[in-house]
């Protein structure tokens, strides 16, 4: 008989949910708004997942500071009612079943790591382009997690080695999918809530010069951070998720800024001209790799 999972991705705003089977099949989705309190985010997850037959457990995924083998919440990112709280072992409690919990970026990665773009890749990096930097080190094709499930937290890379390091002056400030929004609007003299990505793209579509002039920028600020990167792990390949990441646009220009920047160092580094594929997976990244996550805890 096939088993059957629930898995969960807490998001800023909604919360999906699906259940799956053994192989990471969606046998069936939906969401909801996500509860704005610890209490009510219980209650919300026993309202999804009870009723379902034959659950064998529960895969979550988050945002925030997550103990990977625990399911605690060091912090819980924009959810700050998750903050110190153990909400694997609450989760447990009410469900009467084995549940995981991980970082929504790990989980994406995990997701790349099973089925993905990061199949079969020993060193690697997957990044995740949205409100900050999502960021998950791939090392010996496994989500690496450091000492304290904290590894790959690359929206703190500092953008300027001469500024001191202060929260404007890190990497998410300029990488962030928000970022772009908020350049092209100031570029274009747009009110930023009037604008979206999916403005920029069509305008830089239609070759709109200052949406080009700005997607350059933006992919030239990405290249810088993403060598300092690649000259530490040397990975194989750096897959690249998130929103945006559904435009075939952006990696063309990020191929074009990669291969500007790395033209003067080439012969003359130990690294590779880094290799940036998208993601393969979108809005179903977490609930799969959440499940993987489930599977590496409770199936070794």
């Amino acid at each position: 008989m096939k088993k059957n999972y629930i898995s969960i991705d807490i998001g800023g705003t909604e919360l999906k949910y699906a259940r799956m089977d053994e192989t990471g099949k969606i046998l069936s989705h939906s969401s909801v708004p996500v509860a704005d309190s610890l209490d009510g985010l219980l209650d919300e997850i026993e309202t999804v997942s009870s009723g379902k037959e034959n659950m064998d457990g529960i895969a979550i995924s988050a945002p925030g500071h997550i103990n990977a083998r625990t399911g605690y919440f060091y912090t819980g990112g924009a959810l700050v009612f998750l903050n110190e709280t153990d909400f694997g072992r609450m989760v447990e409690e009410r469900m009467h079943c084995p549940v995981s919990v991980i970082n929504d970026a790990k989980a994406a990665a995990a997701a790349e790591v099973w089925k993905g773009a990061m199949q079969g890749v020993k060193t690697g990096l997957v990044l995740v382009l949205g409100t900050g930097i999502g960021g998950a080190i791939v090392l010996d094709g496994k989500v690496y997690r450091g000492c304290s499930d904290a590894a790959g937290e690359v929206s703190m890379i500092a953008s300027d080695w001469i500024k001191p390091y202060r929260k404007g002056h890190v990497w998410a400030v300029y990488e962030a999918a928000s970022s772009l929004v908020k350049r092209y609007a100031a570029a274009a003299g747009m009110d930023p809530a009037a604008c979206n990505g999916r403005l920029i793209f069509a305008r830089a579509v239609e070759k709109e010069e200052t949406a080009l002039r700005v997607l350059h920028e933006f992919c030239a600020d990405f290249t810088s951070g993403l060598f300092s990167l690649q000259s530490i792990l040397d990975m194989e390949k750096t897959a690249v998720g998130g929103g945006i990441s559904a435009q075939p646009l952006l990696f063309e220009i990020m191929q074009e800024e990669i291969d500007k920047a790395y033209a003067p160092f080439k012969g003359k580094v130990p690294f590779q001209k880094p290799i940036v594929v998208p993601c393969r997976f979108g809005n179903d990244a977490n609930l799969i790799g959440a499940l993987y996550h489930f599977f590496e805890l409770y199936q070794k």
